[in-house]
């Protein structure tokens, strides 16, 4: 691993962001839909709240479908307005190049005779080709529900969604039984639409005032303010929400995703668990349950359903962005490159989403690939400091230490307060040789008091590649008390306590990391090893087998796993492990042979020599599936006085010739010719053939023995 330039393997905070953790591909098999506002030829500002009429209903319902994928239009039309309309048949291609929508509704509404008359627009590719129709639709001023539900249930038959009876009920719900408060909080989502929040929440407090139980108000109100900061505001407005929705999935997904972020865990994840049922509903819900999962420390099942959640079809990037961050975290950096370059591409104009992609292919080890994205984003953002500091890193990686100097001074120049600057600083001093600059630029970073952790880390880094585990564990140990529990710096504690022959230690800090990630499948793999250096042989297979929890396609802990349970004689413990593991990868040599071996040992000789000649068969260039043959065959005539003995030798000769530096089959033929055949000098002239290829003392010591026992 390589740490914010340094290349070594200890692991070090990021300068500048938390990458928190994410990525799958896009979702397949589903509708993808964009939903426009409603365009008001009425000429009559009053009833501009109509043109919001169409895009919430439809959004609102949509999401819980999980055959379509709504684009929320809060989300779609602040950050993508130039199609605000379906009017332009050129600007719509463009719009759907970019979002990669597969159908759409829009259209517009006026007044006539004192009804409200909409011209639903509606467009449904198939077979890549637009399939455009109109929709007419009339309604009284006290009908508009009903107006919503023909023009859902008709655009539904266009698209060929079918509807359930609890549909048809859901779609009939109105959002208030007000006409006065459900069209000011119409006006709210209009406003947000058009990205105008305080006008949006002045609305929607109107609409609460109007109807103290319309829980989508108090929601949408309530996220406002959690997005602009306003924390202390936002909390009671989403408990409220949460008691009025009755288990809308809606609501209950945006409050789950609030106390996620701004709650205790335990609160949280209390939240998150008595809602399970609701919040699986939609995308959303089951990216907050994602969320938690991360916050929990269990970053595999965060990935899990951060990748169900993004299949699911969510109504914005979020779930995404979380599932991108949840990849990182995990050392999933290719497919973190892919959630970020399909972030890249729905919004080009957002600095952050290139500076996460730089540092997936950066930490992926694709350091051109980082150079230019991130070179084309301190192109278009010069100003922006996360792009710049993640160029920088990049450039450290490269060893291009001018152009790193040159970047990091530039962001230095926009704020020179910022002890990230000064540890990327002092990684490249280090990188140039300039010891004392990097100490003095680290020590400065540490003295700014806001990154103490990250300088006190990457001082410990300097000191421990230069050969100073001792002092770099002093350092590591400040960064530990420095700030919160981090898993950078507890992998360097446990790094350096091993390199001091500290095992006990080392197992404490592994131990402590695994608390703050439990799905870290790399910590589990490295106190198993720590677990057998110790002679804890029963540990190491417990953390074995929870590592094959969480990754049950690791043949190599499989394999491990296997080789301990074997030493421990737990031979049919091993056997179900294998089997799984075989059943989806039927071709997995190492994991073949171990199978055989174990039904070997457990005396089962038929089933060994079956999967021996499979093994032979399928790799007959590979001596070790020959020699595990004349092994059980031996053992099948020592055990169960079997014949063979040509058989078993023919087997060994093969594998002499394609593994001829290996003792073993000599060594077995020796016993055949001795046992078998009763020729001790041929016996003991394949001894002496393997005695002068063996290194092991216990081979040499036994061929030595038998070779005594031939000449008496």
């Amino acid at each position: 691993m390589f740490i914010m330039g340094l290349r070594i393997r200890i692991h070090c905070i990021p300068a500048l962001m938390t990458l928190l953790l994410v990525a799958q591909g896009p979702c397949f098999g589903i509708t993808k839909i964009a939903v426009f506002p409603l365009v008001n030829k009425a000429q009559d500002k009053t009833l501009d709240w109509l043109g919001s009429l169409v895009p919430e209903y439809f959004s609102r319902h949509l999401q819980a479908r999980p055959d379509v994928q709504v684009l929320e239009p809060t989300f779609l039309f602040p950050v993508d307005s130039a199609g605000w309309t379906m009017e332009s048949d050129s600007v719509l291609r463009v719009h759907r190049l970019r979002w990669e929508w597969d159908a759409a509704c829009g259209g517009a509404y006026a007044v006539i005779n004192g009804r409200i008359a909409c011209e639903l627009r509606t467009l449904v590719l198939r077979n890549g080709a637009p399939v455009k129709k109109v929709i007419a639709l009339s309604a009284s001023p006290d009908s508009l529900a009903q107006l919503c539900f023909s023009a859902f249930t008709q655009y539904a038959s266009l698209a060929g969604w079918s509807l359930t009876k609890e549909d048809y009920q859901s779609l009939k719900r109105p959002v208030s039984r007000s006409a006065q408060a459900n069209a000011t909080y119409l006006a709210g989502y209009g406003y947000e639409m058009h990205n105008n929040a305080p006008a949006a929440i002045t609305s929607y407090a109107r609409a609460v005032e109007l109807d103290p139980s319309l829980a989508q108000a108090l929601c949408r109100m309530a996220r406002l303010f959690s997005v602009s900061g306003a924390v202390d505001k936002a909390r009671p407005l989403f408990d409220r929400a949460v008691s009025a929705a009755n288990g809308d999935p809606l609501v209950a997904a945006a409050a789950a995703d609030f106390y996620v972020e701004h709650d205790l865990p335990a609160r949280s994840s209390d939240f998150v668990k008595k809602n399970r049922a609701v919040l699986e509903q939609t995308a959303a819900g089951m990216a907050a349950m994602g969320k938690s999962l991360l916050v929990a420390g269990e970053a595999q099942r965060a990935v899990a359903m951060l990748t169900r959640a993004v299949a699911r079809g969510p109504s914005d990037l979020d779930a995404d962005f979380e599932l991108g961050n949840a990849c990182m975290v995990t050392g999933r950096f290719s497919q973190a490159c892919d959630v970020f370059n399909r972030l890249v591409k729905y919004r080009p104009d957002y600095p952050r989403f290139y500076a996460l992609l730089g540092a997936s292919y950066r930490r992926g080890g694709l350091m051109m690939e980082a150079s230019r994205v991130l070179e084309y984003g301190a192109k278009n953002y010069p100003d922006n400091i996360p792009v710049l500091v993640n160029l920088a890193q990049t450039y450290i990686d490269l060893a291009w230490y001018d152009k790193a100097r040159q970047v990091l001074m530039h962001a230095q120049d926009l704020d020179a307060d910022l002890p990230d600057i000064y540890v990327n600083l002092g990684v490249l001093a280090w990188h140039e040789g300039k010891l004392d600059d990097a100490n003095r630029l680290l020590e400065k970073a540490a003295r700014m008091g806001t990154n103490v952790q990250s300088a006190l880390n990457n001082e410990g880094n300097i000191l421990y590649v230069n050969g100073n585990a001792g002092k770099a564990l002093d350092e590591y140990k400040k960064a530990d008390r420095a700030g919160a529990k981090n898993e950078s710096v507890l992998s360097n504690l446990a790094n350096a306590y091993l390199s001091l022959g500290r095992l006990g230690d080392a197992e404490a800090s592994l131990e402590a990391l695994r608390s703050l990630s439990p799905g870290r499948v790399d910590v589990l793999q490295n106190l198993a090893s720590l677990a057998e250096k110790r002679g804890k042989d029963a540990d190491a297979v417990t953390y074995y087998r929870r590592l094959l929890e969480l990754s049950p396609h690791d043949g190599d802990a499989l394999v491990n796993m296997t080789a301990l349970l074997i030493k421990l004689g737990e031979y049919k413990d091993a056997v179900d492990p294998l089997e799984a593991f075989l059943a989806d990868h039927p071709a997995d040599k190492k994991v073949l042979l171990m199978q055989a071996d174990v039904y070997r040992r457990m005396g089962w000789y038929e089933v060994a020599v079956m999967k021996y000649q499979a093994i032979t068969n399928d790799f007959a260039n590979d001596a070790e599936g020959f020699l595990g043959m004349g092994r059980t065959m031996y053992d099948m005539f020592q055990f169960k006085g079997g014949a063979g003995c040509d058989s078993a030798i023919s087997y060994l000769k093969k594998a002499l010739a394609l593994g001829p530096a290996n003792p073993e089959p000599e060594y077995l033929m020796g016993l055949f010719s001795m046992n078998c055949e009763r020729h001790p000098g041929l016996a003991r002239d394949q001894w002496r053939a393997a005695l002068s290829k063996a290194t092991d003392p216990v081979m040499k010591t036994k061929l030595s023995e038998l070779m005594e026992k031939a000449d008496q």
